[in-house]
């Protein structure tokens, strides 16, 4: 029989990286050629694709509800004809490509991972109606944080190249790299975190079979977090294995905000307390009560 697709969903920075690379090693196959942040390129291609056809992009991501219905079946069609190119193979592999011809007719685990898939998803669930979705939070304040420094190293860095003329390629040829100038004001990647977890949310309340989970969660009781994650995803891992996939998880990279006083202040600011409890999030008063 046929597997089902397991689709990853998360604002960016929120810990999809590492809950797909534990899936990974529990036995999930997330794909053949990948960038470092475990992103399968055939689907993050396809991805792109959709958001440039929309005029949406991953740090404007309202956008995207307003593409006309038509579109969605386009977009099926697009997704169609590139699983049964030469393209699958980026996500198969020539053997695995060889031995199941499309995405469809897959006899073991498989999904993949992107931050992007929170905006797609409709086109995703009408392609594939039976998959499973995972869904992580992380707070607002730590993810605002985490954007921002990612942000500013990039900008280094494309500063940084060796001469004029590299740079100048990079523009031409790599015209967006996933920049976020909106992103270098926590304040506002504080905003988009919040758009990504309203988007989500809505979308966690069309489809009902999904998986919730959060980054602090995860980082504080990893096993037990993981144990009942691979059992919704019928990965059948076994105990021994799973504490070797979490062992190294560090917990202290949850709730940073707490020891940040620029955070503290814009938390009071931004009101965020009633969202905090919406979400399940520790708050500065529940530590300190």
């Amino acid at each position: 029989m046929a597997k089902q697709p397991v689709i990853i969903i998360g604002m960016h920075r929120s810990g999809t990286t590492l809950l797909t690379e534990l899936l990974e090693k529990c036995g999930l196959f997330v794909g053949q050629k990948k960038f470092g942040n475990k992103e399968a390129i055939f689907f993050q291609e396809l991805n792109r694709w959709w958001l440039f056809q929309t005029g949406t992009t991953w740090d404007n991501p309202t956008a995207f509800q307003y593409a006309h219905p038509t579109f969605l079946t386009q977009a099926e069609k697009v997704f169609k004809w590139r699983s049964k190119s030469h393209h699958l193979q980026k996500y198969l592999g020539l053997i695995k490509t060889i031995q199941h011809r499309n995405l469809k007719n897959l006899n073991f685990e498989w999904g993949w991972k992107d931050p992007v898939n929170s905006i797609t998803l409709d086109i995703w669930m009408k392609i594939f109606p039976e998959a499973k979705i995972v869904n992580i939070t992380r707070n607002p304040l730590d993810v605002a944080m985490s954007l921002k420094i990612r942000e500013e190293s990039r900008i280094k860095q494309f500063g940084e190249s060796s001469t004029l003329s590299n740079r100048e390629k990079r523009l031409i040829y790599r015209p967006a790299y996933n920049q976020s100038y909106r992103v270098l004001d926590i304040q506002e990647g504080v905003k988009l975190t919040i758009e990504y977890l309203q988007i989500n949310k809505n979308s966690l309340a069309k489809y009902k079979d999904h998986y919730q989970l959060s980054y602090e969660d995860l980082l504080s009781d990893p096993f037990h977090q993981i144990q009942e994650l691979t059992n919704f995803l019928n990965l059948n891992t076994e105990d021994r294995l799973l504490a070797e996939v979490v062992e190294n998880i560090n917990p202290d990279k949850a709730n940073k905000f707490l020891h940040n006083s620029e955070l503290r202040q814009l938390y009071s600011k931004m009101n965020l307390k009633i969202l905090f409890a919406e979400y399940g999030f520790t708050t500065p008063e529940a530590i300190e009560a």
